[in-house]
């Protein structure tokens, strides 16, 4: 078999195309998993708040009321107003 001497090197250009798609396969995995890992990680602190809210003493934490909303900006706004 006669290797022309243009067809020489063409197994390093196909390696090289290779491991390019190589890498850019792996590249989209890895970046898929973290986007499913951090859907993933929005939703249970989405369910633990939802959990909190919704638990009978959500009011209140070791017996101590908690402010609502409005109060801590009313105590803010008392501070500042203030002369």
């Amino acid at each position: 078999m006669i290797i022309k001497a243009s067809e020489k090197g063409q197994a390093l250009i196909l390696i090289a195309m290779g491991a390019i798609a190589l890498f850019s396969f792996a590249a989209l995995a890895i970046d898929g998993s973290m986007a499913f890992s951090d859907k993933r990680h929005a939703q249970n602190a989405a369910d633990a708040s939802a959990l909190a809210g919704a638990s009978p003493k959500s009011g209140e934490i070791l017996g101590t009321p908690r402010l609502t909303l409005q109060e801590p900006a009313q105590r803010v706004t008392a501070i500042t107003t203030t002369p």
